[in-house]
């Protein structure tokens, strides 16, 4: 233990070079407490461990104070072989200053008749010590730790204040695959210390005896494959279990144990569920083969014959013990064996009675308990420190079927799943701190999930390869066979795990990292890390290709490299942690590993998911890389007819060093007239800004362009439903909504609004509406609401019937759509999901929307029908305010109000650094900007025109329709203007010529008035530039198939046609014949995208971006 001040350690030059010893881990954890300006505080070495393979050293210490450790505070420091440093965790409890002389009152005894009050009968066998704990407030006190086993065989550890007697904190080790409190039974301990033995010389050629008929790794159940007799040659590896897997002492000539016991795990029927039993053969009654006693399969003969063949699919699980026993045993040892390789080894704290390396503890090989008479529907873990024997439980599983009972030994998924929180728990932060995994954001499911995908990945269509939307490889679920499922359903988890988002694209997992705060604990934040993890197996796969047999770590192929990556990883990942602590891991990882090469790739799914580079804990999410990016924001979401709104554009850097930014080039829609952009240049529509220079890591350049909404187009309300008290019948309530009055929109001082309270009771409730879609209008629907909703537990929904089916409108939302998932009862677990609600594992709005906000729903592709619409909610058992907004008089509820159909038009945003590879872009939305008519409405009729002469504009007017009162100003404006300059003083109808302009520039005109009571209106702007075709105009835009193309009369003959790509890549080009202002585009075969038409004639030259769809 020592303690350094931070200056002389800055003062002392610290290499990064060959430091591999604990002096030069503790230099580099008090640099990195000073750069990070962290609090000083002592560490004590918990344990470390260089790998034999890789030569990477891992040095994991604990925080201390007054020579105690202190509960929750760790760190840890890697090395590559070659002495740089990879990668430092830091994670220390601030607190109060303790007492500078510590009391232990209580002694040891007495902490250990305290347990055994809280636990009777427990096996409380062992004592960890003595360790500072923060109480509620945070104040560090001096607590006796006693650990040791319930009766059911659960670990625990219990804080015993030393001074008070008081018990600080109860805590289980055990993993439960759901939430409820477990039976007692009678659990013990392996107490017996076995000898270590020599290192064995291991040759391809060993042998081991034993056959077994089971599901074998990578079968995953007996839904996806049959049993096989297979000898033990050809499962066992001699490499992770040398003396094969009946054998502790060491001598390959003998097997201590004939029956279903190991150097790596114990496995036996354990109804009633006692733990460490001694063995005893399983006898049946002659004749009717019924059950009489045993725990474990034992071949006659003492064989290692396992060659057993009950019909497994039976209600009665003791008809096929030893069945399942087999498999239970077989699979385990896979797992053993299979980790063993990826560096789950003895140095690490494997599970294993003897270390034969002589490294490590040894005697803590797997109880693996089948058909755990403790309870049904579910699976465990219990891990203890190094030298402690952990517990897995596997049990039977109800089915709907009455002559049928599942069992979860035969779900290899499962078995690798837990034994993963094993693996998990004893690699993070090392062996002997095993409980830095039980925080929020810690992915012990998502890790136990993908472990078990990961050992259970088959090639089921003999292709060589994993594809990535067939059921059964690249898309998988959990626990089908357990569940009784088939393959098309999600299984444990509310989503499969697939890499496809697109919920309109087929089966789909579209989680991201911003749906942490309503994801339940700890099933439901680890199944969104597993969803990452899936994501990077996919993706590495896509690139390197697929290994079928995983424990050939040194294959090349991408599965092989995302288990390294994620067990590394995990070596590597602090106390506590957060995704972004996890993420970060990984991608130490990979330097470790890979020399960094899979960055690019790992940062791709990272940001997908919504852990980009500027996540933050707690549900942040950002889905940028470390590169450039570019954000795109408009002024305002809705703009009048005539006004002006600024667009700005964000060009940042998340890359650690400088990066060169290309021309950042923004197309305006055709709707909008440039004003100014300084720094920018502006043609034809398209602005490009070509300062922005070389932007240092973490940096950020910002440009602004200035326009205005140009057109006379603008949205219109079809149909207007305030819900007031006469369009009320428009509705029909079904259940709890009513109309109420005291919480109007105040965006449209409305009076009253539809309400549905939080009653804290299941029930589901709609309102219903229909509304007739004109046929030839682009139909949206507007609304505005306000929830405020049990996050995660209660929500809202809209639908739209087709047929005899509501349908939700999820894809359609444009704008504030659905924020969470309704959770499960039993939070997605291993064990059968019972739902909250009608609406769960349902995206849907939840928790608090913070005041009314706007939701636009695109309804054209229903143009021309009559629809019927519901708001529908739904909600479970209880409020709990912590869940809602947190405000006195808990959770409110759902209010609607303002409820339109619109002929909606609107204007999105575009800007791209076109010279990157890939080209980077950002835009302002799927919704963009809606435009109003607002006060320009009076001045339609105008009809300001424009036309090119060879060497003047020619403008006119009429204002007809206008009021008398008005007087009117021609107004233009030059591309690098502020803003809009007297051009001329008009009159109500007139015609004027402007001289004064040049060739090759861009020149807009607007008519201004003000009435008497100086009230201004505009006309919309117009623009031109000398030498290009005027009012060019290509609809529909965006669109699929033909284009048209229009403009004004500026001559006939021949045109000269081309498109090309935004990087300016020419794809096809033609000349035509032009007879008509008038041409057709067939882009028919062009994938979706953005592109640059060209059109040239003798009158003119003009460019426009079209955009096509899907």
């Amino acid at each position: 233990m020592m303690r350094y001040n931070l200056l002389m350690v800055l003062l002392s030059g610290l290499s990064l070079l060959a430091a591999q010893t604990e002096t030069d881990a503790r230099l580099h954890l008090a640099k990195y407490a000073s750069d990070h300006q962290l609090p000083l505080v002592e560490f004590s070495l918990s344990s470390t461990n260089r790998e034999s393979k890789t030569g990477i050293t891992h040095f994991y210490f604990r925080q201390t104070e007054q020579g105690y450790p202190v509960r929750g505070g760790h760190a840890s420091v890697h090395f590559a072989a070659d002495g740089v440093l990879l990668h430092i965790t830091h994670k220390v409890r601030a607190s109060e200053t303790p007492a500078t002389t510590v009391s232990l009152d209580i002694t040891e005894a007495t902490a250990r008749e305290r347990v055994k009050s809280i636990y009777p009968g427990s096996k409380v066998r062992y004592s960890e010590g003595i360790e500072w704990v923060a109480d509620e407030s945070g104040r560090l006190i001096l607590c006796r730790m006693v650990s040791g086993q319930s009766e059911q065989g659960d670990h625990f550890v219990v804080a015993i204040d030393a001074k008070s007697g008081a018990i600080l904190d109860n805590h289980s080790r055990a993993l439960y695959c759901h939430g409820t409190d477990f039976a007692a039974y009678e659990h013990g301990l392996i107490s017996e210390a076995l000898p270590r033995s020599p290192a064995p010389k291991v040759t391809e050629e060993t042998v081991f005896s034993g056959q077994y008929n089971v599901f074998a790794l990578p079968s995953e159940s007996p839904l996806t494959s049959v049993r096989q007799l297979q000898t033990a040659n050809q499962l066992v590896d001699p490499i992770a279990s040398p003396f094969g897997w009946h054998d502790t002492d060491g001598n390959a000539a003998t097997s201590e144990f004939v029956y279903t016991k190991g150097n790596n795990t114990y496995a036996y029927y354990a109804t009633p569920p006692v733990s460490n039993p001694p063995a005893i053969p399983i006898l049946r009654e002659p004749g009717t083969n019924n059950y009489l006693s045993g725990n474990v399969p034992w071949p006659a003969g003492n064989t290692l014959n396992f060659n057993y063949n009950n019909n497994i699919d039976q209600a009665v699980g003791s008809t096929f013990i030893e069945d399942a026993v087999t498999n239970l045993f077989v699979t385990v040892n896979q797992a053993h064996d299979i980790f063993y390789r990826y560096g789950f080894d003895e140095a690490a704290g494997n599970f294993q009675t003897v270390n034969h390396s002589g490294v490590g503890t040894g005697n803590d090989a797997v109880l693996a308990r089948a058909q755990d008479g403790g309870g049904v529907n579910q699976a465990s873990f219990s891990t203890p420190p190094e030298g402690m024997p952990p517990s897995m439980r596997m049990h039977l599983w109800s089915t709907n079927q009455p002559n049928s009972a599942r069992d979860g030994s035969f779900e290899n998924s499962i078995i690798v799943h837990e034994y993963g929180h094993g693996v998990a728990a004893r690699l993070v932060q090392g062996p002997f701190n095993v409980d830095c995994l039980f925080n929020f954001e810690q992915g012990g499911e998502g890790w136990s999930d993908f472990f078990g995908l990961m050992l259970t990945q088959v090639d089921y269509n003999g292709n060589g390869q994993i594809d990535r939307n067939v059921l059964g490889e690249g898309t998988r679920g959990l626990g089908h066979f357990a569940l009784n499922q088939s393959t098309q359903e999600s299984g444990l988890r509310p989503r499969h795990y697939t890499g496809n988002m697109d919920p309109l694209a087929g089966i789909h997992n579209e989680y991201t990292y911003a749906d942490l705060p309503a994801l339940g604990f700890p099933h439901g934040t680890g199944f969104l890390w597993g969803t990452i993890l899936w994501d990077i197996n996919l993706d590495f796969m896509d690139l390197f290709g697929f290994e079928p047999d995983l424990s050939n770590v040194s294959a090349n192929a991408g599965n092989v490299r995302a288990m390294q990556l994620v067990v590394e990883g995990l070596k590597m990942t602090p106390c506590n942690p957060t995704f972004v602590d996890m993420r970060d891991a990984i991608l130490a990882a990979d330097i470790a590993l890979y020399g960094g090469i899979h960055h690019s790739l790992l940062w791709k799914v990272f940001a997908r998911r919504g852990l980009g580079v500027s996540a933050s804990p707690g549900g942040n999410a950002a889905f940028d890389r470390p590169e450039l990016r570019v954000l795109v924001n408009s002024s305002t979401p809705e703009l009048n007819v005539g006004d002006q709104m600024n667009y700005n554009l964000t060009v940042a850097n998340g890359s650690a060093g400088g990066l060169q930014a290309g021309p950042l080039v923004d197309f305006l829609d055709p709707g909008l007239a440039f004003i100014s952009a300084p720094g920018g240049d502006h043609q034809n529509g398209v602005v490009t800004f070509n300062d922005l220079g070389i932007i240092p890591g973490g940096n950020a350049v910002e440009r602004n362009i200035t326009v205005q909404y140009q057109s006379t187009e603008s949205t219109e309300v079809l149909i207007d439903l305030p819900v007031e008290t006469n369009d009320l019948s428009n509705f029909v309530p079904a259940g709890s909504w009513i109309p109420v009055s005291d919480f109007p929109n105040p965006a449209s001082g409305s009076t009253q609004s539809w309400f549905h309270p939080a009653l804290g009771i299941p029930v589901e409730s709609s309102l219903l509406f229909s509304l007739n879609l004109p046929a030839g209008t682009n139909n949206h629907l507007s609304f505005f609401h306000d929830f405020d909703l049990e996050l995660g537990l209660d929500g809202g929904v809209l639908e739209i019937l087709q047929g005899t089916e509501w349908v939700d409108l999820d894809s359609r939302i444009l704008t504030n759509g659905y924020r969470y998932v309704i959770r499960d009862e039993l939070i997605t677990p291993v064990g059968i999901p019972v739902p909250f609600t009608t609406l769960s594992r349902r995206r849907a709005w939840s928790g608090s929307s913070n005041g009314y906000q706007r939701c636009v729903v695109d309804l054209s592709e229903f143009s021309g029908t009559n629809v019927t619409l519901r708001f529908r909610f739904a909600s479970n058992n209880g409020n709990n305010v912590s869940n809602c907004d947190a405000q006195p008089g808990g959770c409110d509820g759902w209010f609607i109000d303002d409820i339109q159909l619109l002929d909606l038009v609107h204007v999105q945003n575009q800007a791209c650094i076109n010279q990157a590879n890939p080209p980077v872009c950002g835009d302002d939305g799927r919704l963009g900007v809606i435009i109003w008519p607002g006060q320009v409405l009076p001045l339609v009729d105008l009809d300001l025109q424009l036309r090119s002469a060879t060497e003047y504009f020619e403008l006119s007017w009429n204002r007809a329709s206008a009021p008398p009162d008005l007087k009117f100003r021609l107004q233009r404006s030059y591309d690098t203007e502020e803003g809009f300059r007297d051009l001329a003083f008009i009159d109500g109808r007139f015609r004027y010529q402007d001289h004064q302009v040049e060739k090759n520039r861009d020149y807009y005109y607007r008519l201004y008035a003000e009435d008497e009571s100086e009230v201004a209106y505009y006309s919309r702007i117009v623009h031109g530039r000398l030498g290009e075709l005027e009012e060019l105009r290509i609809y529909p835009n965006p669109g699929k198939g033909v284009f048209t193309v229009t403009w004004s009369d500026v001559g006939l003959g021949q045109a000269d046609l081309s498109v090309s790509s935004l990087t300016g890549n020419i794809l096809a080009e033609q000349t035509i014949d032009v007879v008509a202002g008038r041409i057709s585009a067939d882009l028919s075969d062009y994938p979706a995208g953005t592109y640059l038409l060209r059109l040239q004639l003798p009158g003119g030259l003009s460019t426009r971006k079209i955009i096509v769809t899907e």
